[in-house]
């Protein structure tokens, strides 16, 4: 069972705690969810991060390390952050399997939109650019952190970074293709792909 939040826009720490609170519950026989939100302005760093020179300190935003995989991205308004916080061990998922559901839900949700992916490896490309990150973290079992995609946040901030340690990357959003799609009905798009993955694993 699978229980579903949509919190709207949301600061990154409390969305943060949300997911370790919910790991310990689900540790505690509680029920997996997936989070859905927006965030206020805020660069975030993965353990790659820790000491890299890529770590953009000098903007004028909030910058959080976290503790999930990978190096810095960026989150704003607009976009579509998803948080599935499950439990591997129940749907018998490695981290390489774990990753390539969250990549192929991500790739469908979009493609229901019309979006034509051409590349997911390391993130979800369309022709024109970025259009989704991925980074986790897995700790006794219970995956957090998750999937960021670009709706229609503005995109002109990511110039100032290099997404993922990618100098120069280019970068699209949902918006370039399916004006129409908010962040909430994208999310929920997902979470229906999500759950025809999943059922491949139970």
């Amino acid at each position: 069972m699978l229980d579903v939040q949509w919190l709207k826009t949301i600061d990154y720490a409390s969305a943060w705690d949300r997911q370790k609170t919910l790991r310990s519950q689900i540790l505690q026989g509680g029920t997996q969810t997936i989070l859905g939100c927006e965030h206020f302005p805020v660069l975030t760093c993965g353990k790659r991060a820790i000491g890299n020179n890529e770590t953009p300190l000098q903007m004028q935003i909030p910058t959080v390390q976290t503790d999930r995989g990978g190096l810095v991205t960026l989150h704003n308004p607009g976009q579509l952050v998803v948080y599935p916080v499950v439990d591997l061990r129940e749907h018998s998922l490695g981290v390489r399997e774990w990753v390539n559901v969250l990549l192929e839900t991500t790739a469908l949700s979009l493609k229901k939109c019309n979006i034509i992916v051409i590349s997911q490896k390391s993130g979800i490309f369309t022709e024109y650019g970025k259009i989704a990150s991925i980074g986790i973290n897995i700790n006794k079992g219970i995956s957090t952190h998750g999937v960021a995609i670009n709706v229609c946040n503005n995109l002109s901030q990511f110039d100032e970074i290099s997404p993922c340690g990618v100098l120069n990357q280019k970068m699209d959003k949902v918006a370039n293709h399916a004006p129409h799609v908010s962040t909430e009905a994208l999310f929920r798009l997902w979470v229906d792909a999500f759950r025809e993955r999943l059922t491949l694993f139970n």
